[in-house]
């Protein structure tokens, strides 16, 4: 079974799990689904406030439909956003660390940055 590891970090809070590479496609379409029934209409957005409300409330430790909904949040991120369609493959390989550092840079506003352990990071560089 093909895995990899996606960590998110907000402050003191943070989320580490292990995703199936075969179950990856099903993740973003269920979460593409959610944004849906969202009243916010950029999903981006959408996105961003439900990881960062989780990670601050701490919910995503007592919840696991919110723990389940920050990993779908965070995929679906990577994979719709501008490094998307380079980085699925590695994803679908597995054997891969995905890490998110979020922060906050005004009141309500705040910077996601996505980072890749070593050997994706030399791969994406060739």
């Amino acid at each position: 079974m093909k895995t990899f590891w996606m960590e998110a970090e907000l402050g003191n809070a943070n989320i580490k799990t292990l995703v199936q590479s075969d179950k990856l496609d099903g993740l973003i379409a269920w979460w593409e689904e959610a944004l849906t029934k969202q009243s916010e209409p950029d999903h981006r957005q959408a996105s961003r406030n439900v990881v960062v409300e989780a990670l601050k409330k701490n919910l995503h430790h007592t919840d696991e439909k919110v723990a389940e909904m920050v990993c779908g949040a965070l995929l679906w991120l990577t994979a719709t956003g501008p490094i998307g369609t380079t980085i699925m493959p590695f994803m679908r390989r597995g054997d891969m660390t995905i890490r998110y550092e979020i922060t906050q840079i005004t009141e309500t506003g705040y910077n996601f940055c996505t980072k890749f352990d070593e050997k994706t990071d030399a791969a994406l560089m060739l």
